[in-house]
Order: structure tokens, then sequence, then C-alpha cells
């Protein structure tokens, strides 16, 4: 873990409330007047609410009244530390690849140590992640009631600064901290959470080892575990997957005890921050652990089955000292690089590393990026491009997409779509296109904040079939505050196999706006293409069909350009230099 300067706790109030009411980054050289806006109050919040880089007092450990006293083994302490859990420097001492250790390595000897791998991850990155921290400030500061600011910042940070906010739950206290917050003289009454849990190391080490290695084997039960509302006990065990662990040298050296829990391998885990509900009606934003539980139990995988594919057996770690040691192999040990769907924020992130205090090589975020991309190429879906047919002087085919994950596609974060891109040629020449993109990753010929219905049939370049939740007001007006959403105008996207409308999450997860459609069914959707195209050509049609992903299409980020507050300028700024150009889920072609 890099190093950060501390501070004093007594004289931190100045620094930060002055970087709390300054919106610039970089101090210029020479003052400007700036024209006056009148802004109501919320607005006036978000506006002058900026992250601060983290800075935190020398590694301590905090007491209070309903906690056990913190204890630290013989190893080297880590950067933040409290009663339940520790920040992932304390883990690499024996978790991080050595260059003097062979274990932790592949069969090519690269390094591939769970600390490693987690580094350079979503969820190392899970409260550096800048979409994530401009669209918290941007639903924060909508809101007129404190008391809804508060349980909207806690709810952010639940899953994407954890440690912070669930120290808090433990403690019987309103997160973050308060030691952060009284150096701040108090709670502030906009963003102070999320300000506070970035200005503290455990809340920017976000989904990290002991948040999820602490969760309690007990508690999974119904749906008291969603929207990050993990179980954790107060008895400093660490559980992972494998039998009989040895416990001395963990013990030892950070005073956590391991413990063999089978709860480590269910998707409940995954579940818990993989569900999100919003607002007093709790609608359902992020649903992609029901999307899983609807289908048949007897096909389906767990999460980490994917998306921590087992490796060959391998030695878990090395002595503190950098050196192997006499440890036993461990059969179908599971990568920690938690590889999903997000190949564009890593990218921002490494763009960025500096401003955005990552700490993992940059070669690490690259790699980490290009194997989301092979990911999402390989294991994601597949394209079918039926025989090609004519008739009344127009051209026929089928494009049909295979749904080959434990989900819905897309899924996450309504933010994320996909579409279908084909070209056809007759003789060589382009007689047709749909779905096409500009350099800035907008698709050609559509309105990109309009509502576009699903599509069964094709005939003309603007019927782009676009697969996307699309969350909306009450007037059935799309939105991307989800703040301002009391419902979905559509949700088209691709069901996984084995779903099923009668089981117990098929409500919650049903499509919405496909109409009649009798082509899109559980694990795939067909869609028809009727093209009058052939006038004036002569020679045979060849059709090339692509499917395209966007994790945070542009409309996403229009939002941010229009909003006065830091955290969106910065968004909007790196998005600029680095636009959302889309990820290849797959490509056909055909021949007639």
């Amino acid at each position: 873990m890099g190093l950060r300067t501390p501070f004093v706790a007594a004289v931190i109030v100045t620094p930060l409330l002055l970087i709390l009411v300054l919106p610039a980054v970089h101090a210029p050289s020479t003052v400007h007047a700036q024209p006056t806006v009148v802004l109501s109050a919320a607005e006036q919040s978000a506006r002058d609410t900026t992250f601060p880089k983290s800075s935190a007092p020398e590694p301590s450990q905090t007491d209070n009244d309903s906690a056990e006293p913190v204890t630290w083994g013989s190893g080297e302490t880590p950067f933040g530390l409290n009663a339940y859990f520790a920040t992932a420097d304390g883990c690499q001492s024996c978790h991080g690849g050595s260059d003097d250790a062979l274990a932790l390595r592949d069969s090519l000897g690269r390094d591939v140590s769970p600390w490693s791998l987690w580094q350079s991850g979503m969820h190392a990155n899970a409260a550096r992640d800048p979409f994530y921290r401009a669209q918290a400030v941007l639903e924060s500061g909508r809101i007129a009631s404190a008391t809804d600011r508060t349980a909207l910042e806690d709810s952010c940070l639940a899953c994407h600064s954890p440690m912070v906010y669930h120290a808090a739950r433990l403690d019987g206290r309103v997160a973050p901290a308060p030691s952060v917050t009284d150096s701040l003289g108090g709670r502030p009454d906009s963003l102070g959470g999320l300000v506070a849990a970035l200005s503290d190391p455990l809340g920017l080490d976000g989904v990290s080892c002991t948040s999820c290695h602490a969760a309690s084997p007990n508690g999974w039960e119904g749906d008291a575990f969603f929207d990050g509302k993990i179980p954790y006990d107060k008895n400093r065990r660490l559980y992972g997957p494998h039998a009989s662990p040895s416990a001395g040298p963990m013990v030892a050296h950070t005073a956590f005890t391991p413990a063999a829990g089978p709860h480590m391998k269910k998707s409940e885990l995954c579940g818990s921050c993989h569900t999100y509900r919003i607002g007093a009606e709790k609608l359902l934003v992020s649903s992609s652990y029901l999307e899983w539980r609807a289908t048949d139990p007897a096909s389906r995988q767990e999460c980490q089955e994917c998306h921590f594919q087992p490796s060959h057996d391998r030695r878990i770690a090395r002595s503190p000292l950098g050196r192997d040691f006499n440890l036993a192999r461990r059969a179908a040990v599971g990568s920690h690089g938690s590889i999903g769907g997000n190949a564009y924020v890593l990218d921002l992130l490494r763009h960025n590393a500096d401003e955005l205090e990552v700490e993992a090589p940059l070669d690490d975020l690259r790699r980490a990026a290009t194997a989301a991309r092979v990911a999402l190429l390989d294991r994601t879906a597949e394209l079918e491009i039926s025989e090609i047919s004519r008739r009344d002087g127009s051209l026929l085919f089928d494009v049909r997409i295979e749904n080959r994950t434990g989900h819905k596609l897309p899924t996450g974060f309504p933010s994320r779509r996909m579409w279908l891109m084909v070209e056809v040629r007759v003789g060589g020449q382009e007689v047709f296109v749909t779905g096409n993109v500009d350099e800035t990753g907008r698709l050609v010929g559509i309105e990109e904040a309009a509502l576009h219905p699903h599509r069964d049939v094709v005939r003309t370049p603007n019927h782009v079939p676009i697969y996307e939740a699309v969350p909306a007001d009450s007037d059935g007006r799309p939105v991307t505050r989800l703040t301002q959403a009391t419902q979905f105008a559509k949700d088209n996207r691709i069901l996984p196999a084995g779903w099923w409308e009668g089981g117990p999450d098929g409500a919650a997860t049903a499509p919405i706006g496909v109409g009649a459609d009798p082509s899109f069914v559980a694990g795939h959707d067909v869609v028809r293409f009727e093209l009058d195209v052939l006038t004036g050509t002569r020679g045979k049609a060849t059709v090339i069909a692509r499917l395209f992903y966007q994790a945070i299409p542009p409309r996403w980020i229009d939002t941010h350009r229009e909003s006065q507050s830091v955290a969106s300028k910065q968004f909007s700024r790196i998005t600029k230099n680095t636009p959302p150009i889309p990820e290849v889920l797959g490509m056909r072609v055909r021949f007639e």
C-alpha cells in the first residue's frame, strides 16, 4: 500500500473544510472573478462537495464500550484497523506475491496472489470509482431532507466502503466513525458520510479482504442481507472455503483466527451488494443475485464459479519474510481478480491513477481490464445468423443472441446497455448499417436520452435493438438519477437460461416493455431483419453482426456535464479524455 501523509487531528478542520468549499482541484496562480449563480441549498451542497485526498492519523486501534479491545499480532500493523476489520496491506505480507517465493504464482511464474489480483480489480477500487463518486454526490445533493440524505449515503457506503459502514453498525453508531466526523466539527449537513469515509483508510480500501472474509456463516436467510447488509460477528474470525486451515501463523501475525466457511463459495455472499433497492418504495435497481436465483437450481452455478474461477492447486501463502515455508498445497484456489464487465472504469482508474489515489501498478490495471474484455468476448454471449433469403426485393434473416451468463445480460447498475450492430453488404457495397457509434461512443442516428422501444423486427437503420433497464420517473420519463426513479419504463435485458416466471424471484426480475415478442425467452432473443436494400444492387449478400456493450453510456455521462459538483466535473473531464467506446461481446458473419 502506498504511503499517505498523516495529519494531526487537531488541525484537520481548516484544510478539510477548505477542500469542501473550493470547487477547484489545482490552485490557480491568478484569482479570477466568477459569475454569480443562484442555487438551492441542496444544489449548493452538491456543488461545494469534493472528495479530499485520504488522510488519517498514524495507524491506530479504536476501542469503545461496545467493542472488544482491538489487538494485532506480531505482523506489521496495517494502515487502517479497528475492532473488526483491517486494510488489505495487513494481509499482503503473507498473501501477496514475492520475488523470493514460488507460492502464489501460476505455471508461467506470474504473480496471481490474492492481494495482487484484488488490488487491480473493481472491488479494491469500489470507493475510488469516479462514476460512483459523481453519482453519489449527484443523488445526495438533490435530497432536501437531511435524514433521507444520511440514509442514502449510508446505503452507498454499505457496499463501496463496507468496513467503515459496518464497523459503525456493529458498534451501534452512525457511519462513518466519530473520530473522523468529529474532526470536521460534527457530521456535515450534506455528504458528510461519503466525504469522511474517503478520508478514512478503511473507507478508501473498498471491498477489502476482511470485509468479505469476516462475513458470518449465519444470517443469510430471507432478504435481511440485501442492500449491503452483510451479517458479521464480533469474534475476529476470517472465513475461507478450505477445510482445516492452519491457524497459528495468522493468529500470531494478525490476531484474526482463520476458520472454514462453506458460505464463502455461496452466491448469497455476493448477493448482499448485488441486490440493491432504493427509496422508501425499495425500487430494485440492481438485481443480479435475484436474476440468478430466479433460474433453475439444478443447472445454475454459484457466482464465485464464474467470477472467481478456481485455478490449479497452489500454496496460498508465503512467509512474511517473503520466502516459501512448509505449507500444504490447496486444491482449486479461487482467483481474487473478481472479473466482471467493467473494463471501462478500470481504464479510467489507470489513466487517472494519481488523481484517484489508485495504488495498483498501472500494468496490473491494464491486465485486469484486458481480462475483463476477454471474459466479455468469450463467456457472455453467442451470436447466430440464420440463412439469408430474398423476397419481393427485400433481404430477410434473423440474428439470435444467446445469454451465456447466469443472470440478465447485461446486469448490474442500470446504466449498462447492450445493442446489435448489423452491417449488410451486397456485391461488396455497404447497403445497410444499424447500431454504429461515433468516436464518443454515441449511437449514430438515434436520440440518446429518448426511450427506445424493444425491437422484434428491424426495417430501418434507426431501429437499433438496444437491451437495457431504463429507470423512469412517475410520468414514465427516463432518468439517470435513481432518487428520481419510481419505476422502470423498460427492461428487455436478455434473461438467463432457466429463468422461470413462476419462481420465487420471477415477478421481481420479469422483463418490461417487450410486448408479445415470441422469440424473447429465457436464455436468448431473436431479432428479425426485413430490409428493402436490393434495388439497384447486384451480387451476393454478406451480413456482419456484432454485439456491443457499454458500462456507462453517454447519456449517463451527459447528466454529470450539467452538474456543478466537483465530483461530476472531475468525472466529465476524465470521460471526455477517455470516452466510453463500447466493448465487443460477439461477432458473426454470414454469406448468402
